[in-house]
């Protein structure tokens, strides 16, 4: 059925329009063509509140910059300068042509212009307003700093065409954690990305940034250690990046497998290791016990703490180790809470280990938990309030092993949407922290929805936030470059733990397939057309995509863009050689076969780098593979229809 020509409606005649607009034209005088108000930007995450009303304030002409309260610092001015600097405008201290009011509350309205706007109390809270009495003025102030910093990066997604879109919007999170759990195993990021990465999340109002990183060795088999100089220097940057993104920067041991919990020693040595760090300006720390080891590796740890059985006294002695860090440490020097994960970290069950842990754990200390298993293809408000009853905790945070690739999953990326979470998860858990893809720029499809949906669950619009981080990441939402990423993210979207699901691509090729099946020559010609559009969009990919905004996303997906590239050059010599023997055309068809195949051969050439056991590095050792299996089931058909000529 055509969808398009369903509707019954027997359009008038060309004549009998033609005399009346005549008509019409003779009898009203001419007037200027109405222009419909360009669409408001989108905003993501979405506010709770926004109503598009105000005045446009224009920033390319001389704007003065105002600071209010006392809680901002002064990255809240240096962010309005550099939204003027991107608007066309000149920041003057006389002479305005507009205005941006940025800074705090300080618990009482702000008042600019005539406007008086209240905002709110919530932590990170903040509101927005434009306003036309006197000079031009957009005003964008936080409850508290972080609220001011969150209101400038709105304020600049609200500054098109060098104009702030009149707008009143007041806002606050839903949760109080969301952010990101640097966890996964292999090659760890890059420090720049790190930083990168960090800017990001600020920008898109996520608050933490969890740095346990399986494969550093100053995490895990050299936990005891201190920092040497240089490494040292380098999380003091990552400080500083975190700092300057409103991050809370967290940095993580993982002692599991060689600790002995009731020793003096070992606990000095991670205080030690937290106090070099506290040196530096790093404050909110962690202690995983994640994949490791079940039993009790002392004997006095097996004398001290005697469960009922060894994952009660495993229980046990991590609460002891953990209560101690929190109260004689953490509390003694008036530091944020501290954080763990413990060694069993799925489920909903009530074991004897999760219970005994929770009876023992300061409820201070925040507990992460990933879901029913490790990866959750969905996560229930029921499932997370029977967890942290499990756990005897009121600081349940989510450990959200979407879209990390490690294991088995390294020659895949992930790029799909984020998997089904409750709207009302925020109920019963403090947040969620995403664990991302071993590629860091690859991970900002993933990081923009979680950022979104915990920010407000309730309006996240997964499309329109997705649609908003690609065209950030090619630098335009529409034309070529558009088109062939979206193509691109298209065929990496199936995810294992979801099931499969149809794409435009398994679509297009199984519609061509199947048109091969009739005798409609027309029609098979029509799906052909339009595969054949598809598949030169991804075999272009490479260069197409080369000159993107952010070239940190192209480098990261280089190598499953070129065997992409390779399956799309494939396909269509499969396009070809099916075609030609539907016509009998048998010369055309070898030739064809032979394109295929060695455009096959390609797609098995290793690409990426891993780590071997020994954590060295192995250059191309992991084959990319395309998550649309319908690319290489063309072949298959294509190999098929060649064998039985």
């Amino acid at each position: 059925m055509d969808l398009i020509n369903r509707g019954s409606a027997r359009p008038f005649p060309t004549l009998i329009i033609t005399v009346l607009a005549g008509l019409v034209l003779s009898v009203l005088p001419s007037a200027p063509v109405a222009h419909a108000a360009p669409a408001p930007p989108v905003l993501s995450p979405m506010p709770q509140s926004v109503t598009w009303q105000g005045p446009a304030v224009d920033l390319t002409g001389k704007v003065q910059i105002t600071k209010v309260g006392t809680k901002a610092g002064d990255d809240v001015v240096a962010q309005a300068t550099r939204i003027v600097k991107k608007a066309g405008g000149t920041v003057v201290t006389s002479g305005a042509t507009a205005r941006i009011v940025v800074g705090t509350a300080d618990g009482k309205p702000v008042t600019q212009g005539g406007l008086t706007l209240d905002v709110p109390t919530q932590a990170e809270g903040y509101a927005l307003a434009t306003v036309t009495s006197g000079v031009p003025t957009a005003v964008a102030v936080g409850a508290d700093a972080d609220g001011a910093f969150y209101a400038t990066t709105v304020l600049e997604q609200l500054t098109i065409g060098g104009s702030v879109t009149g707008a009143l919007i007041k806002d606050w999170p839903t949760m109080p954690v969301r952010g990101m759990v640097e966890g996964f195993y292999g090659i760890p990021w890059s420090h720049q990305a790190r930083m990168d990465i960090m800017s990001y999340m600020g920008a898109q109002r996520m608050n933490t940034y969890i740095y346990a990183p399986k494969d550093d060795p100053y995490l895990r088999a050299k936990w005891r250690e201190l920092y040497p100089a240089a490494e040292l220097e380098r999380m003091k940057a990552l400080g500083k990046a975190a700092q300057a993104a409103h991050l809370d920067l967290v940095v993580t041991l993982s002692p599991g497998d060689s600790i002995c919990y009731s020793s003096d020693e070992d606990y000095k040595a991670a205080v030690a290791v937290f106090e070099q760090l506290r040196g530096i300006g790093i404050k909110n720390f962690y202690v995983a016990f994640d994949d490791t080891t079940w039993e009790l590796g002392c004997d006095s740890d097996k004398a001290a703490f005697t469960g009922a059985g060894e994952l009660e006294g495993l229980a046990q002695a991590q609460a002891h180790f953990l209560n101690r860090i929190q109260r004689d440490y953490i509390k003694a020097k008036g530091l944020p809470d501290l954080w763990t994960v413990p060694t069993q970290y799925t489920g909903t069950e009530a074991t004897v280990y999760k219970t005994t842990l929770g009876k023992a754990l300061d409820n201070a200390v925040a507990v992460q938990w990933t879901g029913i298993s490790v990866v959750t293809d969905s996560i229930t408000t029921a499932q997370a309030t029977q967890a942290a009853a499990n756990y005897g905790t009121d600081r349940l945070v989510i450990w959200d092993n979407f879209p990390a690739n490690d294991g088995e999953n390294q020659a895949r990326l992930f790029l799909g949407p984020m998997p089904a979470r409750e709207a009302t998860l925020g109920s019963a858990i403090t947040g969620i922290t995403t664990n991302p893809m071993i590629q860091p720029y690859a991970s900002r499809l993933a990081l923009a929805e979680y950022a979104s949906f915990t920010w407000h669950p309730a309006k996240h619009d997964a499309q329109a936030t997705r649609d908003k981080a690609i065209a950030e990441i090619v630098g335009k939402s529409s034309g070529t470059e558009w088109e062939t990423m979206q193509a691109f993210i298209d065929v990496q979207e199936q995810w294992e733990f979801t099931g499969w699901q149809a794409t435009d691509t398994w679509n297009d090729i199984y519609r061509f397939i199947w048109a091969l099946e009739g005798s409609d020559e027309a029609w098979l010609e029509a799906k052909a057309a339009t595969l054949r559009a598809r598949l030169r969009l991804l075999r272009n990919a490479p260069t197409t995509l080369e000159g993107i905004a952010a070239t940190g996303f192209y480098t990261d997906t280089k190598p499953w863009m070129d065997v992409t590239s390779n399956w799309a050059s494939a396909d269509l010599a499969a396009i070809d050689l099916l075609l030609a023997l539907r016509r009998g055309d048998t010369q055309a068809a070898q030739k064809a076969n032979a394109t295929m195949e060695s455009m096959v051969t390609w797609t098995t050439k290793g690409r990426v780098n891993t780590l071997d056991d020994k954590g060295n590095v192995v250059t191309n050792g992991i084959v990319p593979k395309v998550g649309e299996n319908a690319m290489s089931e063309l072949v298959d058909q294509a190999r098929t229809a060649w064998a039985n000529r």
